[in-house]
């Protein structure tokens, strides 16, 4: 149980690098404005296949050291990005217009990462079967 409050402080921060990384690596040619995270909005406007790559690594790095639900693992991988779309909207009520597309995407985003968490417990247990079959 001493692991799962720890998972959870780690997830959402690899989940968010997952997501800014690339951006902040290879700035975009134009840049978007926003009223508290630019980067953040700049790594959702231009997402790519890097970011979906590497929020599937975040989940499986997740599910190969939590036993925890891959659902959980996705969605605690991505829980930032809905709170700063958030914060963002309290900051200025206009700056998120089309926020239910927005948080389907972050669910989607969040199933990326479960897939991942998924997988790494799929794998576990074959490698679990081949040894105690040897």
């Amino acid at each position: 149980m001493k692991q799962n409050w720890k998972i959870f402080l780690i997830a959402p921060v690899f989940g968010l690098m997952a997501m800014i990384l690339p951006v902040l690596l290879n700035r975009p040619v134009h840049w978007y404005d926003s009223p508290l995270f630019p980067v953040i909005r700049n790594a959702q406007e231009n997402i790519g296949v890097t970011e979906f790559v590497l929020l599937l690594v975040v989940g499986f790095v997740l599910g190969h050291f939590s036993r925890m639900h891959a659902l959980l693992l996705g969605g605690a991988a991505v829980i930032l990005l809905p709170f700063a779309a958030l914060a963002e909207m309290v900051a200025d009520p206009t700056s998120h217009n089309l926020w239910p597309l927005e948080f389907m995407f972050y669910a989607f985003y969040g199933a990326v990462a479960a897939a991942g968490a998924g997988l790494a417990h799929l794998t576990s247990k074959w490698f679990m079967q081949d040894s105690s079959g040897a």
